[in-house]
């Protein structure tokens, strides 16, 4: 999921050149950082959250949930900039952005 946000944000590039210029970071970010594939207990702890945050009206973006329970289901932690989301995932390890 993170990697398809990176590539929607070199589409977003105001030029052909700016966005072959982040293309060509963002192939180099992902083949030094593993990608992780979704999977069956990605799924179970997505489904998990979603009901859990959908029940007290704080329901998340897909993308968003995506990333927070591959996190959880690798007891990973993560860095963003978007704090307000990722602190609503209870048990989720979040550092922001600086």
């Amino acid at each position: 999921m993170s990697a398809g946000e990176l590539f929607h944000g070199c589409w977003r590039a105001d030029t052909p050149a700016r966005r072959a210029s982040r293309e060509e970071f963002v192939e180099a970010m992902l083949a030094a950082i593993p990608v992780v594939p979704i999977t069956l207990g990605i799924a179970r702890v997505f489904g998990e959250i979603d009901a859990r945050l959908s029940v007290g009206g704080r329901r998340l973006p897909t993308s968003d949930l995506l990333i927070a329970s591959t996190a959880l289901s690798r007891s990973d932690e993560i860095i963003t900039g978007n704090m307000r989301h990722f602190d609503r995932v209870p048990g989720l390890v979040v550092h922001a952005l600086v």
